[in-house]
């Protein structure tokens, strides 16, 4: 759930951004993975292959979305996101 998430100082070693970014790229290539079960060598190979051809519009948006739903609950739960 991400009301139990860490705050933005703690999570993601503070740029919790970047988790969203990562989070959002797994999303996208979950049916992929899971219908493969690749491990992590396969996992690796399989995201080096595809560096420079994620549709970089597509993985910011919902990157922005879920990482929005997350702020919008850490100032709900605190009064603050710093």
């Amino acid at each position: 759930s991400i009301s139990s998430l860490p705050s933005p100082t703690l999570f993601g070693g503070g740029n919790p951004f970047l988790m969203y970014l990562c989070l959002t790229v797994l999303l996208q290539h979950r049916d992929y993975i899971m219908r493969n079960r690749m491990d992590y060598n396969e996992l690796a190979m399989h995201f080096d292959k595809m560096v420079r051809k994620h549709n970089v519009n597509r993985v910011l948006n919902q990157a922005r979305q879920m990482y929005a739903i997350y702020l919008k609950q850490q100032v709900h739960k605190t009064g603050d996101v710093t």
